[in-house]
Order: structure tokens, then C-alpha cells, then sequence
């Protein structure tokens, strides 16, 4: 808390001192530059967290970027060849199992309601005709 106060005073001071305003005019010289020599230090702490934090967020981003590199490559390896893929691979193994009964059912069913539909229409007819 006395670090932020006293980097205030300085930074007043600074802009004092560059604008020409008479609000640094009950200090001495001395204590004038002390309070920018304080103004440049923690300038200079601050650059120093800044690279610091660049440093991190590229780090990041290259992360993030073999993750996305790495999820692009699963998905289109995944278009190409399904045995890289788990889905894939459980609907290819369910189609080689399918021995085709249930498809020859279905048909077998719909053919029987088929014939019943024109059995029906064709007796309609014949009761309706005579």
C-alpha cells in the first residue's frame, strides 16, 4: 500500500514536472528526483512483468494451437481411414454383423401387407361389381 502511494506521488510529480504546474513546488530538488528515480524503477519492474506476461501467452497460444493441430488431424485422419475413429469403427462392426435377416424381414413384411392392401382393393371391386 506505501509502494502504491508513494509511486503516485511520484507519477504526480513526473507530470508536474512535464507540464510545468507548480503542484511539485513544495519539495526539494532532492526529493524531487528521488521520487522519479522511484517513477522509473517501478516503470521498469512493470516492463519486466509485461515480457514476463507476453512470454506466458505465447506459450499459450502455441499450446492451443497443437491442440487445434491435433483435433484437425484426428478428424480428417477419422474421414479417411474409420479404424482411427472409435464412432467409425462401431458402425463399421455393426454393419459386418449385420447378416442382412432383418432387412430380408422387413422386406418379407412389407411384400405380406402389399399383398393384403391389393387382396382387399380386389375384393372391394368384385363386391362392389356384382
Amino acid at each position: 500500500m506505501y509502494e502504491e502511494v508513494k509511486l503516485k506521488i511520484a507519477f504526480a510529480i513526473f507530470l508536474t514536472l512535464c507540464y510545468r504546474t507548480p503542484a511539485a513546488s513544495g519539495l526539494t530538488q532532492e526529493e524531487i528526483i528521488e521520487n522519479i528515480e522511484l517513477l522509473v524503477k517501478s516503470m521498469n519492474g512493470l516492463q519486466v512483468e509485461l515480457s514476463g506476461f507476453r512470454a506466458e501467452m505465447k506459450e499459450f497460444k502455441t499450446a492451443v494451437e497443437k491442440r487445434m493441430d491435433c483435433l484437425d488431424n484426428r478428424s480428417t485422419a477419422c474421414q479417411f481411414n474409420p479404424n482411427v475413429c472409435a464412432t467409425a469403427r462401431r458402425l463399421e462392426e455393426h454393419i459386418k454383423a449385420d447378416n442382412g435377416k432383418a432387412g430380408r424381414n422387413m422386406a418379407v413384411i412389407a411384400c405380406v401387407i402389399s399383398c393384403f392392401n391389393v387382396a382387399v382393393t380386389v375384393i372391394t371391386l368384385i363386391v362392389k361389381g356384382m
